[in-house]
This record gives structure tokens, C-alpha cells and sequence, in this order.
């Protein structure tokens, strides 16, 4: 082994050359390094403390990476992070990307680490660790690259033509389909049909909407909710008449329609107890993150403990009076969702935005910060409600209606995935009432409704029913 002047370090053959950890810039200011367990893992800062890694050159390292400046962790909101978690900033030390601050979060009990917001939610919502695709880091501090790519990604997919369970034809199904190697490096199989008729990408796209359609048995299901918005000064006794109306309606089967009622939380339990067993409640909403200091506010996990399955969130007047953003109501999704509810997501625009022209920019907004934070869209049902037709008597046309749910779908599709936008729900909202429920629910994007004023009347059945319109 060649030797090496006193007070110097070998050269790490791991880093790059001529780059190590300075041991005289330790990050508790000792000269010489501090002996560790090494039975012991280290230990993460508490969220919000500052750690400083500093990293030294040695003689003969290259100029270009001693001035290169270090690239500042991004700033990352902790709070939502359940109690007892932990995070940790360290920095890179070679490659293209030295200096760059990785920010990690460890799991409280099991010292299990994590790189990113998206994996620790996906592991509160699954209890598994997300598999990364190869090559691809998924750390907070590769966000802005990340969403780069997406963003060019998107730009390409949006040329796409939209695949759709309903432009698959079942009636004339191809009865036989060869699979054939052509890329052995990659392991790429293709299928064709005729022979040597290659299977257009478009196809494939649309057999991958019918197949997630038909396997996903709910995807086909409207919902219907009873949103109970009028009765913030009802009494026990109106609760009950209209939960014995609804117990003695004729509707169809739950295979048919799922329907949904979401009283005030006052009276969750009363409606739960009575209510028909074919029939779920939800709750009007729920806190963002674990419980605490948050007087007045109502948790996922009371919820779960009232064996409540649904939540409403995102309602444009949780949006316009309480000020709840975009990325606010999109974290408030995810946190529910981690703790096992269903979720109806609200989005839409107000009368302004509508006459601006601006609607789909506005719909595709509010779903974005949605998506940035669910990675699993099982249990999400979008309610388009356009905040100029709620309780006003207007209501969106069907064919406005049809417009904005094609739209999402497509949104959905170009940026989540053609499963995740054939199989989700998109309900519509906005004084749907008796006489017009029928012709919204006849589009073949309107998958439901999200029933405010007329939940309390009779003729709720009547919009409940007219979930057999496109059987019919």
C-alpha cells in the first residue's frame, strides 16, 4: 500500500476523485471523529433540526467541483408526518449531483427509511414499501427534475388519443392474438393479430381500459350522495324521517348503484344505526393529519373508530370560506385514504373562472394536486360540482356536464394512468334534482351524483333510480 503524508486521507476510490468527508469539519465542531455503537443505527434529526455535513477537497481535486456550491435541501413541510417520525438531511458526495441535500424519513419503531413524502404516505396507506422503478431516485430533492419530466412526458402523451373501456367493441372481440419476442435485450413481447398484423398502441391502450373496467366490479357503479347540507339546524326527528324514506324506497341493488349518505357529523352515529344495511354514510369532512391540538376539528381516525367508510372533501365552500388550497385538500385526501376511508374529492370552478374560459385549466388544477399526493386511486370518487350551479337552481347542461368528465378522464389518463381513468368514478354535482337526472345520467362520462338540496326531498329515489338509464 503506497504511504501517504501524516494528516492526510487515502482518497475514497468510492467518491470522486479527490473528494471526502473533511473529518476537521465535523458537524458537532470536534477536531476528531466520534466513536459510535456500531450495533446502534444513527440517529435522524427530530423534525426541523439542522444538521451540516461539510464536505473537503483534497490536493489534486478538481477545481470545477471545490467551487461547485451545494444545492440547498428543498424546504419540505413536516407536519404531516405522524408523531414520533423522524427526518434527516445528508448530502451527496460525488457524481454530477454532489453536494445535493437528500432529505430521508425513518419510520419511529422499526428505523425504516424512506425518500420521499410519496413513500412514506404510501406506506401508511399499504403497510408495504413502494418499489421505485430502476434508475430512478424518487428523493424530495429530485422533485424539480422530477416534475420536469413529467411535465415533457405530459406534453407528448397529450397527442394521445383517449382510451376509454366504452371504445372497446365486446361484440367483436379478436379471437386470436399471437405474442411474439421482439427485443430480447429489454425482454419486450408484442402481441399480433392475423398473423403479422401488429396491435396499434391505441388498441392496447383500450383492451387495458376494458380489462381494468371489467375487473374493477365497482368501476360501472354511479354513486349517489346525500349530502345534507340543509340541515345544519335540522333536529333528530327530521333526520329520521328521512332516513326511514330512504329505508323504504324500492332502488336497485347494490350491484347496480352504491349509494352514499352524508349527514352532519352530529348525526353520523343516529344515521348509521338506522340506516338500511345496502346503504354507506360518509362524513362532510376530516382533518388533515393525526389528531392534536386542532379544537373543533374532526380526524380520520374518529371516523374510523365510528366505522365510518366515506369522507367528502374539498367542497368548493371548505374551499371558498375556510380558504382550503388546492395542495391543502390534496394532502387531506392522501391522510385519509392512509388511514382506510373512501374518498368523494370535490373540484370546480365558480361562475368567473367559467365565463373566463378558464374551467378545465381550473378542474385539471385541483385533480393534479390530488394525484401529486395518491398513488393509489382504488378508493377516490371525483365529484365535478361547478360552484356557480350549487343551491343557485342553474345547472350545468349535459352536455357541459360531459364535457369537464371527459376531460378529467383524459387528464386522468395522460397523467395517472389508462387504468386509473377507466376505472374512477366521476360524479356530477350541482342541483341535480328529479327532472333532470336522467338526461345527465344518460352521459357515458357522468358515472353518478352528488346530491345537495333535493337528497332531502322525495324524489331522491327518483335520482337514485335513474342510475339504470344506460342499462336501459
Amino acid at each position: 500500500m503506497p504511504e501517504h503524508p501524516p494528516g492526510t486521507l487515502t482518497p475514497d476510490p468510492l467518491l470522486k476523485s479527490g473528494s471526502y468527508i473533511d473529518v476537521n469539519h465535523l458537524p458537532n465542531g470536534t477536531t476528531t471523529p466520534t466513536k459510535t455503537d456500531p450495533h446502534k443505527s444513527p440517529q435522524p434529526r427530530v423534525n426541523g433540526a439542522q444538521d451540516s455535513i461539510v464536505a473537503g477537497t483534497s490536493t489534486g481535486a478538481d477545481p470545477e467541483m471545490a467551487s461547485k456550491p451545494r444545492r440547498k435541501a428543498p424546504t419540505v413541510d413536516t407536519s404531516w408526518l405522524p408523531a414520533g417520525w423522524v427526518v434527516e438531511d445528508r448530502v451527496r458526495g460525488s457524481g454530477a449531483t454532489a453536494g445535493t441535500v437528500d432529505k430521508y424519513y425513518f419510520h419511529p419503531s422499526s428505523g425504516r427509511r424512506f425518500r420521499s413524502k410519496k413513500e412514506v404516505l404510501w406506506y401508511l396507506e399499504k403497510g408495504t414499501v413502494r418499489n421505485r422503478k430502476k434508475g430512478k431516485e424518487n428523493s424530495d430533492a429530485d422533485i424539480a427534475s422530477v416534475e420536469g419530466s413529467k411535465s415533457s412526458k405530459r406534453k407528448k402523451s397529450g397527442t394521445k388519443a383517449k382510451a376509454s373501456a366504452s371504445n372497446f367493441d365486446f361484440s367483436n372481440v379478436p379471437k386470436k392474438i399471437t405474442w411474439k419476442l421482439t427485443d430480447t435485450a429489454e425482454e419486450t413481447w408484442t402481441p399480433f393479430m392475423n398473423g403479422d398484423e401488429k396491435v396499434p398502441d391505441s388498441t392496447k391502450d383500450e383492451w387495458a381500459a376494458a380489462f381494468a373496467s371489467l375487473a374493477n366490479p365497482s368501476s360501472g357503479h354511479p354513486t349517489w350522495g346525500w349530502r345534507g347540507g340543509k340541515l345544519s339546524n335540522g333536529s333528530t326527528e327530521e333526520v329520521k324521517k328521512i332516513v326511514k324514506t330512504l329505508n323504504e324506497a324500492e332502488v336497485p341493488s347494490e350491484d347496480v348503484v352504491e349509494v352514499v349518505v352524508s349527514p352532519p357529523f352530529v348525526f353520523l352515529p343516529l344515521v348509521k344505526s338506522l340506516l338500511r344495511p345496502d346503504f354507506h354514510v360518509a362524513a362532510q369532512n376530516c382533518w388533515v393529519r393525526k389528531g392534536g391540538a386542532y379544537t373543533g376539528e374532526i380526524s380520520a381516525e374518529m371516523l374510523v373508530n365510528l366505522d365510518i367508510p366515506w369522507v367528502i372533501l374539498g367542497h368548493s365552500e371548505r374551499r371558498a370560506l375556510l380558504n382550503e388550497s388546492n395542495e391543502f385538500v390534496g394532502d387531506k385526501v392522501a391522510y385519509a385514504l392512509s388511514r382506510g376511508l373512501k374518498v368523494i374529492a370535490c373540484i370546480g370552478e365558480t361562475l368567473e373562472q367559467r365565463e373566463s374560459g378558464s374551467t378545465l385549466a381550473v378542474v385539471a388544477a385541483q385533480t393534479k394536486a390530488i394525484a401529486d399526493q395518491v398513488s393509489n386511486w382504488a378508493n377516490v370518487v371525483l365529484a365535478y360540482e361547478p360552484v356557480w350551479a350549487i343551491g343557485t337552481g342553474k345547472v350545468a347542461s349535459p352536455a357541459q356536464a360531459q364535457e369537464v368528465h371527459s376531460e378529467l378522464r383524459k387528464w386522468l389518463h395522460d397523467n395517472v394512468g389508462t387504468e386509473v381513468a377507466a376505472s374512477t368514478r366521476i360524479i356530477y354535482g350541482g342541483s341535480v334534482n328529479g327532472a333532470n337526472c336522467k338526461e345527465l345520467a344518460a352521459k357515458p362520462d357522468v358515472d353518478g351524483f352528488l346530491v345537495g338540496g333535493a337528497s332531502l326531498k322525495p324524489e331522491f329515489v327518483d335520482i337514485i333510480k335513474s342510475a339504470t338509464v344506460k342499462k336501459e
